[in-house]
Formats: structure tokens, C-alpha cells, sequence
């Protein structure tokens, strides 16, 4: 993947009422699944060494409406240069209604990040980080982030926890964390 186009991922799922399920995903220069649609889901996937060229993407990225993203294994997917961003789970703009749960993800800066969503549901996670990590809900509104483990050998910071920029409404995000 990505020997002719720079931006190939390992996945790209859309539609709707599907299930991408089992999956081995690694070694791609950008995301290994950029998911849409709605009422889809990203169960039980195995995602290693994405974002290998390009930035502002995750191991699994997408504009998800209704959709489960539960049981991922995430590792290695760091940044390789300067860029806007490489993170475990993006949920991007006009993301609404979704799940993440019961994920794993070892080894990004930003293991969770939110875009401009709206309830956003991201809880039981075990998030393993060996330097600084970093959790951000921008722009979004009514998230809850609970009952998440987090396991970090540097700063942990929490960008834009109320999600408030411009006059925008606040994220009423519920935090819980258990920090081992």
C-alpha cells in the first residue's frame, strides 16, 4: 500500500449497517482505516505501523455517524516528521452518536482525539503511552470520557475539555480517568 499514492490507506469503509471485523492493518503511509457512513462497525481490528508518511490522520480516522468503534488493538503509530497530527482514534468533523470502547492503544502522543463531534461516548479504553500523552475533545459538544485506563510515563494534558472556541457551545464532557 501506498507505493504510487502517498495517501493510501489500509481500509476505506463507508456505507452503512456494515461490520469490518478481524482485520490486520499495517505498514501504510497514512490512516489504516478511514471509516463513514453510518451505524458501522470497527470491531476487533488489529492496526500497527499507520501513518507511516503523512499527518493529520490515526489508525482509525472518519466523519462516523452512529457507529461502534470497540475491541482495536493500536501500536506504533507515531509521528515521522512535523505535521498537524498523528493519533490511535480520530473522530473528525460532523462525527455524531459514536462508541469507542473496550479499545487498546500503545505508543501515539494522542491516543484520543475528537474534532468538532457531538456525543461522543469513548470509555473503557486502556491508553499506554511512555511519554507524554495527550487526550482532546475540540470543539465538541456532549462527550463523555469515562471509565478509561491511562498508563503514561510523561505529562498527560487534556486539550479543550470543554470544547468552548468562538462562542461555540460547551463539550459538557464527563471525565473520569484512572491513571496507573
Amino acid at each position: 500500500v501506498g507505493l504510487v499514492y502517498r495517501a493510501s490507506c489500509g481500509l476505506t469503509a463507508g456505507g452503512s449497517n456494515a461490520c469490518f471485523r478481524a482485520n490486520e492493518i499495517c505498514r501504510v503511509p497514512y490512516c489504516g482505516v478511514i471509516g463513514g457512513g453510518s451505524d458501522n462497525f470497527y470491531v476487533s481490528n488489529y492496526i500497527h505501523h499507520a501513518m507511516q508518511v503523512l499527518h493529520d490522520g490515526a489508525a482509525i480516522y472518519g466523519n462516523l455517524t452512529r457507529c461502534l468503534v470497540k475491541g482495536n488493538v493500536v501500536h506504533d503509530i507515531v509521528a515521522n516528521g512535523a505535521g498537524f497530527g498523528v493519533h490511535a482514534y480520530y473522530a473528525d468533523e460532523g462525527s455524531r452518536d459514536c462508541v469507542v470502547e473496550d479499545n487498546y492503544a500503545e505508543g501515539s502522543g494522542s491516543l484520543i482525539h475528537n474534532h468538532m463531534t457531538l456525543r461522543t461516548v469513548v470509555r473503557n479504553n486502556t491508553l499506554v503511552s511512555s511519554g507524554d500523552q495527550h487526550v482532546s475533545f475540540q470543539r465538541s459538544t456532549l462527550c463523555t470520557f469515562s471509565n478509561n485506563t491511562i498508563v503514561c510515563g510523561g505529562k498527560l494534558t487534556v486539550g479543550d475539555p470543554d470544547g468552548e472556541r468562538r462562542g461555540r457551545p460547551r463539550a459538557q464532557l464527563v471525565v473520569a480517568l484512572m491513571i496507573a
